[in-house]
């Protein structure tokens, strides 16, 4: 069962591969830069409502891997949503991504940001010494699949498959487009980088599934960004 129809939702009804006892929670608040206490609240009570009636069923979630580092309220509403689930639901697994990459996916996302400003020819804005990681949604419907069943009230930490400064993933994305980037650095407060793990059954997925690491930024913009 996914409910959702979005980048996430969506790929999972196309893989045609989820068990029949989980649900796919992908109907969330998407963007980061979210500070709406009814958005919020829609999507708590969604959680709570799927929970009562399927109690039953394995209960996957997909909060951010900032969630509990950086402390906007998108971030802090990530925090509750997980504690949330940990003490309602009977089977869990929450999954701490990075940002997940797709066609149709967020317009607010760094990798549409990126690449419209570099498109438009418009400085883009960028903070010194801050890092990012893209993840495919294609590996992250495969990655999900192989964890469902090996693991059970867990959060699994996606921390990255590749992470770079964000100056690089321009760059990467210029050259790409072959087009310059007009980029500014400045100085931020909060850059929110992380220093986390991928969970052992990460590791196991990405080498299972024959998840190609090398160039894995790069190879996202060349199969997203045209």
């Amino acid at each position: 069962m996914v409910v959702g129809n979005g980048l996430i939702g969506s790929s999972f009804k196309k893989s045609k591969k989820l068990n029949s006892e989980t649900i796919i929670f992908a109907s969330g608040v998407s963007s980061s830069a979210a500070n709406s206490d009814k958005d919020f609240k829609r999507e708590k009570d969604l959680i709570l409502d799927t929970l009562s009636k399927h109690s039953n069923l394995t209960f996957i979630y997909f909060s951010s891997i900032l969630a509990g580092v950086s402390g906007n309220d998108y971030y802090n509403h990530k925090v509750d949503m997980e504690e949330l689930i940990k003490s309602k639901s009977n089977n869990y697994i929450i999954f701490k991504v990075p940002q997940i990459i797709g066609f149709n996916g967020n317009d607010n996302n760094l990798l549409k940001y990126l690449s419209n400003g570099i498109k438009n020819n418009t400085e883009l804005i960028l903070f010194k010494g801050i890092d990012r990681a893209l993840v495919d949604v294609d590996d992250i419907v495969n990655i999900v699949n192989y964890c469902n069943g090996n693991v059970m009230c867990d959060t699994v930490y996606l921390s990255h498959i590749e992470k770079l400064n964000i100056v690089d993933i321009a760059l990467q994305i210029s050259n790409n487009l072959d087009i310059d980037a007009l980029i500014t650095l400045t100085e931020g407060e909060d850059i929110s980088n992380w220093d986390i793990a991928n969970s052992d059954i990460i590791v196991d997925a990405i080498s299972h599934l024959n998840i190609a690491t090398h160039n894995y930024t790069n190879n996202i913009i060349k199969k997203y960004i045209k």
